[in-house]
């Protein structure tokens, strides 16, 4: 075998290897947006694309900017941090698998004493402009009016909803 092809052959193993890596690294994170629909959750913590835990303080019905949260065994996690012997250690007090999602909105809640996260889809494609979601976080269906169009949500559902502005177009 020619010297040269085989110095070319490892040289491009080792491009597609980097490649490789780099591509993975950026599968491992997901682009959230979180919004809390409760109070008292302060002093909360993710896991950023670099893999640092980072702070941010959530206030109630606000959407945050968009945080590049690395998944951790598959899943997006909210962390509180706490003293355990003297020692900084990082509790899990929610989480959601994101699927096949890049970005997402993750809405955290409280249910039966337990904080959970929900995970929906934040796309331009899924969430277009010019709409409305309406997030259903109850075990039981919803019935919402927009307008004079009734709208019924599934359990632990999501529907996008247009608006059409009054007035002709």
């Amino acid at each position: 075998m020619n010297h040269f092809k085989l110095k070319w052959d490892n040289q491009f193993a080792l491009i597609l290897v980097l490649l490789f890596g780099m591509w993975a690294q950026v599968l491992q994170a997901v682009e959230v947006r979180f919004i809390t629909v409760e109070k008292g959750l302060n002093d909360l913590y993710y896991l950023n694309a670099e893999g640092n835990y980072t702070e941010t303080n959530l206030p109630p019905y606000e959407v945050s900017e968009p945080f590049d949260v690395r998944l951790s065994e598959g899943k997006v996690r909210i962390f509180r941090q706490t003293l355990i012997e003297d020692r900084l250690v990082y509790e899990t007090i929610a989480e959601a698998d994101p699927g096949s999602l890049r970005k997402a909105l993750g809405v955290i809640h409280n249910q039966a004493q337990v904080w959970r996260l929900g995970l929906f889809d934040d796309s331009a494609k899924a969430f277009p402009r010019g709409t409305f979601r309406i997030i259903n976080l109850l075990p039981v269906a919803i019935a919402t009016r927009i307008g004079t169009t009734p709208i019924k949500t599934k359990p632990y559902a999501a529907d996008i909803v247009s608006v059409v502005p009054p007035g002709p177009r």
